[in-house]
């Protein structure tokens, strides 16, 4: 959405409004995923996908899973929206749903960008398991995955791990530092412009 500069200059505080709301934003983010970042230690966690209760959503467990897997190689894919492509290319999210054998449990298989199943590397899987969110669920039946009637199904984030969320935290870093500084230049700006809005006040000899 474009919104023009000039109302930024009319009104300098929505400026500040603007920098207030990113630099809100930014901060819980940050916290989160650093609070997850923390608690996966140095090194992914064996798991025995057959027993293992998946953890909620921001709350992850960075795993390698050295278990076979039986994978439905047809992708799914989640798009970027229409103003992101251009910057992140069309596909944000590539799912496969596969099969965890001998347990009647599900694992869908996340990778990052597009993807084929032949970029799905043989065991052992690196990456963050949690549970599926009825959100995720959704838009994947809407792209016409079958969920398994009455199974267990997590999540698995093959891209997903301690080196991604090290740029997250960075990415979010360097938001706040932009949003400090639209806070700081807009709110002298709206300062100015008071400044300026009451010596006018003045010089025609006040309200009338």
């Amino acid at each position: 959405m474009y919104v023009p500069h000039a109302i930024f200059e009319r009104k300098p505080i929505l400026g500040v409004l603007l920098g207030v709301a990113g630099l809100a934003m930014s901060v819980v983010a940050y916290h989160l995923i650093q609070r997850e970042y923390r608690s996966w230690g140095k090194t992914p966690e064996p798991v025995d996908l057959k027993t293992i209760t998946p953890p909620p959503e921001l709350h992850g467990k960075w795993v390698t899973v050295t278990q076979p897997l039986k994978i439905d190689c047809q992708p799914f894919e989640i798009e970027n929206q229409m103003e992101h492509q251009l910057l992140f290319g069309r596909v944000e999210s590539t799912y496969f749903l596969a099969e965890i054998e001998g347990s009647g449990r599900f694992v869908i298989l996340e990778r990052r960008k597009k993807a084929r199943c032949e970029d799905l590397r043989p065991a052992p899987y690196v990456g963050v398991l949690t549970e599926v969110n009825s959100r995720l669920r959704s838009t994947l039946e809407s792209k016409g995955m079958v969920f398994p009637y009455r199974k267990l199904i997590m999540l698995l984030c093959l891209s997903c791990g301690p080196s991604e969320a090290r740029e997250l935290l960075v990415c979010f870093l360097i938001i706040m530092c932009a949003s400090v500084w639209l806070i700081v230049t807009f709110w002298r700006k709206h300062q100015r412009l008071a400044r300026v809005r009451r010596a006018i006040w003045l010089g025609s000899g006040g309200a009338v």
